[in-house]
């Protein structure tokens, strides 16, 4: 039916994506997480952090396995409009797209050593900041709020073929003030979801690498306080999350492949602050975690160990005074989760290993966030 995944195929798929102009590298196997997000995690431990700096030039953080953090250090180009949406699929390659000041599409990559130049794909006027998100096969899907209609609009480049020549409207009204939140479970199927200006969830869905999609549809769930966010799992489980209209609580709906949408949505607790949305991301199967920023300013945290059947009660990690979490995973089950300091403007990072537990405190970065 309208607005429920098909069967997932068997081999999982990604959510990052090739370098876009010039000759697109072939795909490898999937190097990354479930989710669109400022920061890449790969799977050989490079870790690749974008974000808006205070002069808007295009910023950049990353981690080089084995040894330490490098940056930041500013790529420069146009003036941008919004932060980031950052994907990664060959190993080595990273993307990123943002809104230019002149609401355009723009977009930057490297494969791995110098960045290029950042290019205006155009695709006209963005009402919103994109949000990227690929499969390994090498297909990437952009997303965002149309600036004149509340549509949902997309743009789409196709490995050896290059990018749409034009954007592609998907329907549905997009409640102003929000951005979508594209996901990749399966091989071949991406899920995008949003708050609609009914102030329900609704969803879109391809289960053919982008080539066609299903009719815009409400999901229901009763009222969103914030949009909603998204992450999911090679096989098929996707969680959506949300901040309440009403109690400020956490709250979730879960897909099980085979099985369907959760007949309500789910209370996690906690008491997400205002303005911000919760970050949930994928590591190692089955695991899924969800921060966000409590209203008492510190991160808090909720988990689960089996594919979103159970969460822990939500727990405060502390790490001072934070603002709206960025968080990315690897298949090893490595977190690391971002944020700009309240007083510095610096940004700021803590992370979780396996074995290891969390960082007690976290690490000033730099840098002069926007």
């Amino acid at each position: 039916p309208s607005g429920t995944p098909s069967s997932p195929a068997a081999a999982p798929g990604s959510t990052y994506g090739p370098a876009m102009p010039g000759t697109p590298e072939t795909p490898t196997a999937p190097d990354g997480s479930h989710q669109a997000s400022q920061v890449v995690d790969q799977n050989d431990g490079t870790v690749d952090l974008l974000y808006e700096g205070a002069d808007g030039s295009l910023d950049h953080d990353w981690y080089i396995p084995g040894s330490s953090w490098a940056g930041p250090t500013s790529l420069g180009g146009a003036t941008m409009g919004s932060e980031p949406s950052t994907v990664n699929t060959v190993a080595g390659t990273v993307d990123t797209f943002w809104e230019g000041q002149d609401g355009d599409l723009w977009h930057s990559f490297t494969t791995g050593g110098t960045w290029n130049a950042p290019v205006d794909l155009g695709y006209g006027t963005l009402g919103s900041a994109p949000r990227a998100i690929g499969q390994a096969n090498g297909t990437i899907d952009v997303f965002w709020r149309g600036a004149n209609d509340d549509h949902l609009w997309m743009a789409q480049y196709t490995a050896g073929v290059g990018w749409s020549s034009g954007a592609v409207k998907l329907g549905g009204d997009i409640a102003p003030g929000t951005v979508p939140a594209p996901v990749s479970s399966v091989a071949g199927t991406t899920d995008v979801f949003f708050k609609g200006t009914d102030g329900n969830l609704w969803h879109v869905y391809s289960s053919n690498y982008g080539t066609s999609w299903s009719t815009a549809a409400s999901l229901g769930y009763g009222t969103l306080g914030s949009g909603p966010t998204a992450t999911g799992h090679a096989n098929g489980t996707i969680d959506v999350t949300w901040r309440g209209a009403n109690d400020d609580h956490l709250w979730l709906a879960h897909y099980t492949a085979g099985v369907g949408w959760s007949s309500s949505a789910r209370d996690l607790g906690g008491d997400i602050a205002a303005s911000t949305v919760p970050a949930p991301v994928t590591s190692a199967d089955p695991t899924t975690d969800i921060f966000f920023e409590g209203t008492d300013g510190n991160l808090w945290h909720v988990f689960s160990n089996d594919y979103g059947q159970s969460w822990s009660a939500a727990a405060s990690l502390g790490m001072g005074s934070i603002s709206q979490p960025l968080a990315a995973g690897q298949t090893d089950g490595t977190i690391d989760v971002f944020w700009k300091g309240t007083a510095d403007n610096h940004m700021w990072h803590a992370f979780f290993n396996t074995g290891g537990g969390w960082t007690t405190t976290a690490s000033n970065m730099g840098g002069a966030a926007e």
